[in-house]
């Protein structure tokens, strides 16, 4: 299981925090994603966690302040497979948002360098 720590302040930048970043979801059958909105105040939006294309898996709004992901990682590319996804919270009235990235690690385990654009 992964679980992502979101946090957020007003007065950093980005505003939204997320760690992991990228996520990282292990080859495998029956993997999961948990997102954890950890900032007293702030809410995901109703469509708080989106994937942008394809989704690596079903996507469930747990509660107000969580997400969770089932993914059954079948890449055998033999490289990581990223999936663009956006963050999207409110916080005192205000929308805010974030576009991370979910990484599905290949058969064979993660690949040993990342190139991630900002």
């Amino acid at each position: 299981m992964s679980i992502v720590t979101i946090t957020f302040n007003s007065s950093s930048t980005p505003q939204i925090q997320c760690n992991p970043d990228p996520v990282h979801v292990p080859y495998g059958n029956s993997q999961s994603v948990t997102w954890n909105l950890q900032t007293p105040g702030a809410t995901f939006a109703a469509n708080g966690i989106y994937f942008k294309g394809t989704s690596p898996g079903t996507l469930t709004r747990v509660t107000d302040t969580q997400y969770s992901l089932a993914d059954d990682n079948t890449n055998t590319s033999g490289q990581d497979v990223g999936y663009s996804y956006g963050i999207n919270i409110t916080y005192n009235g205000q929308p805010y948002n974030l576009d991370p990235e979910v990484d599905n690690d290949p058969e064979h385990g993660p690949m040993n360098l990342r190139y991630k654009s900002s």
